[in-house]
């Protein structure tokens, strides 16, 4: 009988457990990767979600201003709206709706007042007003400013400091950007 030679041999286990361990190197760098990027992806959603949130509030703020004949602004909206509890922030009176941040954006028709938009940690309205040389100036929204501005700037911030502005101008009512 003829002897064969043995060409073809297996793995050693010290092969396979050496194979093993390098796959599981490889295979934890790419699961970081990708939990990386996923989590990526999911704060670019959310502030996606807030960018687009924080324009539909613009939007009905600026649609409230222009429904409204009687624009008024509030340093300090204690005393000012119709939601007695509230603080000392900026609010906005109208007509028939007021708009003020008290721990996320309020919109209050009446004495009904409901949060309109959460994650907004402050507002500013800032009244464009002509002055006596008929210079047009810019200036917090304040009660004495009643009807006399030419435009009014709404500044919304999120709590993480992202800032949204928009001007709507009472002559047409046209948003300004």
């Amino acid at each position: 009988m003829a002897i064969r030679s043995m060409t073809a041999r297996g793995m050693t286990l010290v092969e396979l457990l050496v194979g093993l361990a390098v796959a599981a190197i490889v295979a934890a760098v790419a699961m970081t990767g990708l939990s990386i990027m996923g989590l990526a992806i999911l704060r670019q959603r959310a502030a996606t979600r807030m960018d687009d949130a924080a324009w539909l509030a613009h939007a009905a703020i600026a649609r409230d201003l222009c429904v409204s004949t009687r624009w008024k602004g509030c340093v300090e909206a204690r005393g000012c709206t119709t939601q007695t509890a509230h603080g000392g922030t900026p609010a906005l009176v109208l007509d028939h709706a007021e708009w003020f941040v008290d721990g996320g954006l309020w919109r209050c028709e009446g004495r009904d007042c409901q949060t309109y938009l959460d994650g907004i940690a402050g507002a500013e309205f800032i009244a464009s007003l002509r002055d006596d040389g008929g210079t047009l100036r810019q200036v917090p929204f304040a009660p004495i400013h009643e009807n006399r501005a030419r435009a009014l700037e709404v500044v919304l911030w999120t709590v993480d400091g992202h800032r949204y502005s928009r001007t709507t101008d009472r002559g047409g009512c046209a948003p300004v950007r």
